[in-house]
């Protein structure tokens, strides 16, 4: 990974050994600095100064996806896709929980509150509260390969991009559908 310090017009550039392979996704840290999952199977903080802190160790199975929200008073959430599950972590790195999906997690994503969890998969969706006592998602159905997933800013829809070339999404009030096609 590479850091970059602006300074006027000059940048002075850190190089970061963050994994023993490739970096697969790159997230802002609630905390400064930046979450990063590896293909070396590790979720990672790598904080501003280059120092690089170890968050969880998945064995050889790939950190693909990461995701992460802080409020700028030391709270927050960090997550991370490892195959079918979601990782859920505090701002510091304390393990809160697992969510398991039906297939493999292609996309993740945490709305502007840090309360939500979106993640796409094999023929949908799963929306998660971070905080929920009893983990039951609201699922989000639609048949194809859900590769990527935002939520809407205000909080009031989600949508996924498909290897089909398309986009799919849904209204959260009333689970209202969308689809548009012809996106590459």
């Amino acid at each position: 990974v590479r850091l970059a310090t602006v300074r006027g017009p000059d940048a002075e550039w850190l190089t970061v050994a963050a994994h023993d392979g490739a970096a697969m996704a790159l997230a802002p840290d609630p905390a400064g600095g930046f979450i990063s999952g590896g293909d070396d199977g590790r979720l990672v903080r790598i904080r501003r100064d280059g120092a690089v802190q170890e968050l969880a160790r998945f064995g050889s199975k790939w950190v693909e996806h990461v995701a992460a929200h802080g409020d700028g008073g030391g709270r927050g959430v960090i997550a991370c896709a490892v195959g079918r599950a979601v990782h859920v972590f505090d701002a510091a790195g304390a393990k809160l929980k697992e969510l398991a999906h039906p297939s493999t997690v292609c996309g993740l994503a945490l709305d502007a509150k840090g309360k939500r969890i979106a993640a796409a998969h094999y023929n949908g969706a799963s929306l998660w509260y971070v905080a929920a006592k009893t983990d039951t998602p609201r699922l989000f159905v639609w048949k194809g390969s859900h590769t990527g997933i935002v939520i809407n800013p205000d909080g009031d829809s989600v949508v996924t991009s498909m290897q089909e070339n398309a986009l799919h999404g849904w209204r959260l009030s009333d689970g209202q559908h969308m689809r548009m096609s012809g996106y590459p």
